[in-house]
């Protein structure tokens, strides 16, 4: 059966690309060989195809295989990285917490005796001892000093210092004890306990007796007998 060459001439690009049917490509083959002029149509339409093909080829390049034994050994190496990578990323949080801590720790200063929150305070036991209790922080030291009053009587000076570290781990209800007099010492002739918001041990005697003498408000009086 004779075919007219515009029924051809759209066939031809199925043709080319392999996808028309089997009664199709028989029938272009046909015409083909006996059609000049759609033959010669059909040679431009393969060759336009082979320059196309050329100009965007792209040359193979060998793809090594990856046996299975290769891919756990990357696998485990990979993993491994991680877990590496992870422990020293811990490593180095821990020792930054450790070496914040351990500045909070050493970094230790005066206590300061505040009045609305009273941190400081001192009472007499049942037993007859006098202690002084610091809240809201634990002391690292306590310095203390009895001078002579006027009256023959005595009075215990005392400071204290803490740490930065304490400061923030404890709470404002926790308190920490100090035993101010006591314990087997007679008491008998302390008549008041005053608190100094800097380091007695940095006074001398003679210092600490002048400066109670003309600067009384740097003295908070926290515990005086009945």
């Amino acid at each position: 059966m004779k075919y007219p060459c515009a029924m051809i001439n759209d066939l031809l690009p199925l043709y080319a690309d392999g996808v028309c049917s089997e009664e199709s490509r028989q029938a272009v083959m046909e015409h083909l060989k006996d059609c000049a002029c759609c033959r010669k149509e059909y040679e431009k339409m393969e060759q336009y195809a082979t320059q196309n093909r050329n100009l965007h080829s792209v040359e193979a390049k060998p793809v090594a295989f990856i046996g299975t034994d290769s891919l756990i050994k990357v696998h485990r190496k990979l993993l491994f990285k991680r877990i590496l990578t992870a422990a020293i990323a811990a490593l180095v949080v821990i020792g930054l917490a450790a070496g914040t801590g351990m500045f909070m720790k050493n970094k230790v200063h005066s206590v300061v005796y505040n009045a609305d929150s009273q941190n400081i305070r001192v009472v007499q036991e049942s037993d007859g001892d006098i202690v002084a209790r610091l809240y809201g922080t634990e002391w690292e030291r306590v310095f203390s000093r009895t001078i002579e009053l006027e009256d023959g009587k005595s009075a215990i000076i005392f400071s204290m210092t803490s740490s930065a570290w304490d400061d923030l781990m404890i709470g404002d209800n926790t308190a920490s004890e100090y035993l101010v007099a006591g314990d087997g010492k007679d008491v008998g002739q302390i008549e008041q306990v005053y608190y100094l918001s800097q380091p007695v041990n940095e006074l001398s005697y003679d210092e600490l007796t002048q400066l109670f003498t003309t600067n009384p408000d740097q003295f908070t009086l926290l515990w005086e007998k009945e």
